[in-house]
């Protein structure tokens, strides 16, 4: 933290982002990469994700899995282990990447109520990880909000930890 230096960072479109775009803190997920997040002022409830292995030199926008309604940016928070990436791109779905968004698999979800919708996923390791889970459609004021779910196979399978948080 001795000496900074200024970069920017482009929408995906490669322009710059407006006046009242949120920026998150970068996270550091290892010792030269990190990832930052950017929720756009003319699409609040999504986020671009950027990814740098060269120190902040250089972001890449990490591209969403092909096929969903938001490609390029996600509904939920992400969890982000070097160039392991989890994402929430819509509804109950997790997607999961090895090599920063080159390719993508979208994970089963397996134990997941159908009629859900995750709000953020964190993991610790390739397995070992949370998704918190709002359960019922988003507009019928959710059923069972925040539920806590937990994978020990990458987020393959999941089981309910809680029966719900408070909102």
């Amino acid at each position: 933290g001795r000496s900074w230096q200024q970069t920017s960072v482009r929408s995906p479109a490669g322009t710059p982002y407006p006046a009242g775009s949120t920026y998150q803190l970068p996270l550091v997920t290892g010792p030269h990469s990190a990832v930052l997040g950017v929720s756009s002022a003319n699409t609040p409830n999504t986020i671009d994700y950027f990814v740098t292995f060269d120190d902040g030199q250089t972001w890449t926008h990490i591209q969403a899995p092909p096929g969903y309604a938001n490609a390029g940016s996600y509904r939920g928070a992400g969890s982000f282990i070097g160039s392991d990436v989890w994402v929430v791109p819509e509804g109950n779905a997790v997607a999961w990447t090895h090599d920063a968004g080159k390719t993508w698999t979208t994970l089963p979800g397996n134990g997941l109520p159908d009629k859900s919708s995750v709000r953020s996923v964190e993991f610790t390791d390739g397995q070992h990880g949370w998704a918190l889970v709002d359960v019922g459609q988003p507009g019928d004021a959710f059923q069972a909000p925040g539920q806590l779910y937990a994978t020990d196979d990458g987020g393959r399978t999941w089981r309910l930890l809680t029966p719900g948080l408070a909102a």
